[in-house]
């Protein structure tokens, strides 16, 4: 009953006592926390979370929905600069920040969390604060490279930012071409290339991209909704422009063909016409009716000028018909009637201000021309006519003579027809020919009597021939028919021989001929069925082309299957067959329209489809320019990925400008073979030189001087090693060529430095021995003799201390010294070369192994070379003085020994 008493004044039901009470409270206390979690009271909740300082629980209010949100938001930005470091809660409290320069201090703070300051680093976004960041955290690689990260991207996001703002900028300046007509495909091309580009732009950026295409679009619609009004009109002025300039061209160049009235009527037409089109604006009629007026002035200039050499032109006109139809003639030429016609051309008008008369002089020349060489070939013809017409009227009289009609005939006629053609003959010769001409040609027609009964009996065999033909199985209709042809041609060769044949006779010719054609009729009825099949082939490709225009959606095509669809039905069309030829035109039209139709459609796309395949083109030309090689090759092949035909375009400009596109493309991969080829030239350069190097160390192996070349093997190892890569097929076999043949080089210089070294110790043996013959017995002709033929040493030093030696000639003073210290060098050399040292020597030789071995394991013998000092120690006992006699051959047969082991451990 006393609880409510001792109750904390945080607890009191006065908020402003709670307030009070709180604020002696430290910030961390769980009544804070509490208050500012849960009290009731929204003033006492504010003072809380003003004086809370636990960052946990400021931090979850911060993320609630209420007011006190901003007020833990707030809290946490006065108290995390004063909080001490580590503390819980520190890294949500401080991912809280949202102003770039609160964030700034705790990014430059060293003392907080690197996690934190990063996270923090992504919520400054001004630039000279990125930059002030990076200027002052280079001691820390992680937040300077993670600045100087978002510095480049921001710069690279501000480019692409700017990139894309100059294509809206590019897309409003549509607005500004002078050719509105080509708004449209620059539109298409813009979006085409850069629709993806804004995808992932600002929304800024993407509401201006957007706003600038509905801005060219709706200038595009009104463009083409006043280009639909204006074109009828404009055709129409066009048309009537086009019939005015033909009307020109008509009374230029044939001025004759027309008269006054017909050029004023056409002119009274035409200018009617004008007046009845609808005008255009100020801009472009003036044009038109400047046009118009201009053609009009012209016309009525010809037409004046027409008027008044009509007259005279019908003269001239006249004659060149004269002289060319007397250029065309089969039938010989008189020359009087080209003598006047040369007169009458002479007196003639003469027109030169209109055009048709210098064409019709041109032409009355050219058949002037021919005439006068027919009349020249004529001339040079008519002797040899001549005798022509007198021998066959002669041969017509003489077969008249023995009863031969056909050859009487024949030679008559054709004395006739060469008369006809021979002109100009003199009086006499003519009369003379006539008159025999008329004493020939009664002869000739009473024969032709008796032969009307052959002309008549030939007939009955031809409609004999034509029953055989009728039981005859000929398969081939159109070759039957030429045969029946070929039938009724005789018949009527027959009626021009000898007239017209009987009337019944007549109709059994043609009932038969009928009977035999009768199968061909089948055939050709069938033909004709054929041809009206094709006839409704075709119709249904007509059929199904307007479907297809029909029932596409237009605002969703599928434009390259439709262009293959299209390409089908043409193809169906040109194989469809033969029609019926009245039925072609109609269905043909038919067709056309159909295609037309749909290609008013496939138009737009066709051509915004070969503008982006023609910028194809223009960036493969541009790769020729690329100097890298390998981004060349990369572009080429995104490039040739991107090259997709939607609605295709004739074949010929397809085929080249594919060609074209190849070509571009082909020359990166020819200049990728060519680097190719540069390389493996260069790979194949480098093999060839180390193959040459090669064959040069391998020849030194015969070499008699190898070893005075040795310093040209070192020099061929090193151009070597200097030459480039080579290919990897042939790179293990050239390395071992080349180790090869450095191993034999080195093995043949070893070998022959061993056999020098032994003829070298074989020589210093020789002179050994010539110095203790000299020391035994001094003065000796013989082995003075001996010591003088004997060549010097290599060594120079070992010459001259074999020199003195010699000429010392003395034996040593000490013998028993220098036999203990030759002994001794036995000794050592037995050990060394690992041979048997006589049993009298086994305790000095035990005892110098001792020596020999603490040597070894001392510093001083770490760098001792065993062949070295054997070589030195057979070298010192070259240079001893002899002993006495006895020991001296003792110790020379024991040194024998050694000295021949020695030779053969040379070059091992």
């Amino acid at each position: 009953m006393f609880s409510s008493l001792f109750k904390p004044k945080w607890q009191h039901k006065n908020p402003d006592i709670r307030i009070k009470a709180l604020t002696k409270l430290s910030g961390h206390d769980e009544s804070v926390i509490f208050l500012s979690l849960s009290d009731q009271n929204s003033q006492v909740r504010q003072a809380s979370i003003a004086h809370l300082a636990h960052l946990p629980t400021l931090v979850k209010i911060s993320q609630s929905d209420g007011v006190e949100a901003t007020w833990a938001l707030t809290r946490l930005k006065e108290i995390l600069p004063k909080v001490k470091i580590p503390a819980e809660g520190l890294d949500d409290a401080l991912l809280l920040m949202d102003d770039e320069h609160t964030c700034l201090q705790f990014v430059l703070n060293p003392k907080y969390p690197i996690t934190a300051r990063c996270a923090l680093l992504d919520k400054i976004n001004q630039p000279d604060l990125l930059h002030q960041i990076r200027q002052q955290t280079k001691q820390n690689k992680k937040l300077y490279k993670a600045v100087k990260t978002k510095i480049h991207q921001q710069t690279k996001q501000q480019q692409k930012e700017k990139d894309l703002q100059a294509i809206c900028v590019k897309i409003e300046q549509l607005a500004d071409l002078t050719n509105k007509s080509q708004i449209k495909d620059r539109l298409s091309l813009l979006k085409q290339q850069n629709q993806a580009a804004f995808t992932d732009a600002p929304n800024e950026l993407q509401q201006h991209f957007e706003t600038a295409i509905q801005q060219i679009e709706q200038q595009i619609s009104e463009y083409e909704a006043t280009e639909q009004q204006l074109a009828p009109r404009r055709d129409a002025y066009q048309g009537l422009i086009q019939s005015a300039q033909t009307l020109l061209q008509q009374v230029t160049n044939t001025p004759f063909q027309h008269t006054k009235d017909s050029i004023e009527s056409a002119l009274q037409l035409l200018q009617q016409a004008w007046d009845e089109v609808e005008p255009l604006p100020t801009n472009e009629m003036t044009p038109f009716q400047q046009k118009f007026k201009q053609l009009n002035t012209e016309i009525v200039n010809i037409k004046n000028i027409i008027a008044k050499a009509l007259a005279k032109a019908s003269q001239i006109k006249k004659l060149t018909t004269q002289a060319i139809k007397l250029s065309h003639q089969k039938s010989a030429i008189s020359q009087k009637i080209v003598e006047k016609l040369i007169i009458d051309w002479e007196k003639a008008p003469k027109l030169p201000h209109i055009p048709q008369y210098h064409q019709l002089q041109d032409d009355y020349n050219a058949a002037l021309k021919t005439i006068q060489a027919k009349l020249k070939q004529q001339n040079n013809q008519k002797d040899k006519n001549l005798e022509i017409i007198l021998k066959d009227l002669s041969q017509s009289e003489k077969m008249l003579e023995e009863n031969q009609i056909e050859a009487a005939s024949t030679a008559f006629y054709h004395a006739q027809k060469v008369l006809k053609n021979t002109p100009d003959l003199e009086k006499e010769t003519m009369h003379a020919i006539k008159q025999r001409i008329v004493a020939i040609q009664p002869q000739i027609r009473e024969m032709k009597k008796w032969r009307h009964w052959g002309t008549e009996q030939a007939r009955h065999n031809l409609i004999n021939e034509v029953q055989t033909f009728i039981d005859m199985d000929e398969n081939d209709a159109p070759q039957r028919a030429k045969s029946i042809k070929k039938f009724r041609e005789q018949w009527k060769k027959l009626d021009k021989m000898d007239g017209l044949a009987s009337e019944e006779l007549w109709q059994q010719f043609d009932a038969l001929c009928n009977t035999a054609y009768e199968p061909c009729r089948v055939y050709y009825d069938q033909q004709a069925e054929s041809r009206q099949l094709n006839y409704q082939k075709r119709a249904k490709i007509c059929q199904q082309l307007v479907d297809l225009e029909q029932q596409t959606d237009w605002d969703n095509p599928q434009w390259r299957e439709l262009d293959k669809q299209i390409k089908k039905y043409q193809k169906d069309w040109r194989t469809a067959g033969a029609v019926a030829h009245k039925e072609w035109k109609k269905i043909n039209d038919q067709f056309h329209q159909a295609l037309k139709q749909l290609d008013s459609h496939l138009k737009t796309e066709r051509q915004q489809n070969w503008l982006f395949r023609e910028n194809l083109l223009s960036q493969a030309n541009a790769l020729s320019d690329e100097a890298d090689l390998n981004i060349a090759i990369t572009q080429a092949k995104k490039i040739r990925q991107q090259w997709k035909v939607t609605v295709s375009e004739q074949t010929r400009k397809e085929q080249q400008l594919w060609k074209n596109f190849q070509t571009a493309i082909d020359q990166v991969y020819e200049r990728v073979n060519a680097k190719k080829e540069e390389t493996e030239q260069h790979l194949n350069d480098n093999l060839e030189q180390k193959n040459q190097i090669c064959e040069q160390i391998e020849a030194l192996v015969d070499a008699p001087d190898l070893l005075t070349q040795q310093s040209a093997i070192k020099y061929f190892e090193k151009q070597y090693h200097q030459q480039g890569v080579v290919p990897n097929f042939h790179r293990q076999q050239i390395k071992g060529r080349f180790e090869k043949a450095c191993a034999q080089v080195n093995a043949k210089i070893k070998q022959l430095k061993s056999d020098q070294q032994r003829e070298q110790l074989k020589l210093l043996q020789q002179k050994h021995q010539l110095c203790l013959a000299n020391e035994q017995q001094p003065k000796q002709p013989d082995i003075l003799e001996k010591w003088q033929n004997l060549p010097a040493l290599a060594n120079p030093k070992a010459e001259k201390q074999c020199q003195i030696r010699f000429s010392k000639a003395a034996m040593a003073t000490d013998n028993q010294a220098m036999f203990n210290k030759k002994q001794r060098l036995c000794i050592d050399l037995e050990i060394l070369l690992k041979l048997d040292s006589p049993e009298t020597e086994k305790a000095a030789r035990m005892q110098r192994q001792v020596e020999l071995l603490d040597q070894q394991l001392s510093h001083r013998a770490d760098d001792i070379d065993v062949v070295i000092l054997i070589k030195q120690h057979i070298n010192q006992w070259f240079n001893l003085e002899s002993v006495e006699k006895e020991q001296q051959e003792a110790l020379e047969t024991r040194f024998a020994i050694i000295f021949q082991k020695y030779l053969q451990t040379i070059g091992k």
